[in-house]
């Protein structure tokens, strides 16, 4: 379903003039498509995905922050998203996306953390995304989403050192 941010990070950041923290707020679509249940109906053919692991997908984070650092950047992470309501969400995905939260808050690679997953998190279920932060697909923020999400980094993971 499009290119990997692998495949994207010299032209989306690399590429880019002063260029000094990014943060990593991906894998949501990793997960679902390839843990979630087909979403090929009735005489329609599933998603072709490759078979992917909670490992490989810290993996590629692993990558991610090697290249940033390479180049000076620091990288703050934050961990994958709530989806659970989403077409393609299942206990199978959610095991994955607890497994590389850990590792994104407690593994140590990460300059920073910033929780952009609880901001946009429903306190009753936290695997979902709080009603009225998405746009009816349990995936994507809504503006207030966006804006819950924009207030709750702590600039203080920007500071010059």
């Amino acid at each position: 379903m499009g290119e990997s941010a692998l495949s994207r990070f010299d032209e989306d950041v690399l590429s880019l003039p002063n260029v000094k923290y990014m943060i990593v707020f991906e894998g949501v679509n990793d997960i679902g498509n390839r843990f979630g249940p087909s979403r090929g109906g009735p005489g329609l053919p599933g998603l072709d995905q490759p078979q992917i692991t909670a490992g490989q997908m810290i993996a590629g984070f692993k990558q991610l922050i090697a290249r940033a650092h390479a180049k000076g950047i620091k990288v703050i992470g934050a961990p994958i998203g709530p989806y659970k309501g989403a077409s393609y969400w299942s206990e199978e995905g959610e095991a994955a996306r607890s497994a590389i939260n850990d590792w994104i808050v407690n593994g140590g690679a990460f300059d920073g953390v910033t929780r952009l997953d609880s901001a946009f998190a429903d306190p009753a279920d936290p695997r979902q995304m709080r009603e009225g932060y998405h746009f009816g697909d349990h995936l994507h923020g809504s503006d207030a989403g966006l804006k819950a999400v924009g207030e709750s980094i702590d600039l203080s993971l920007f500071e010059a050192e």
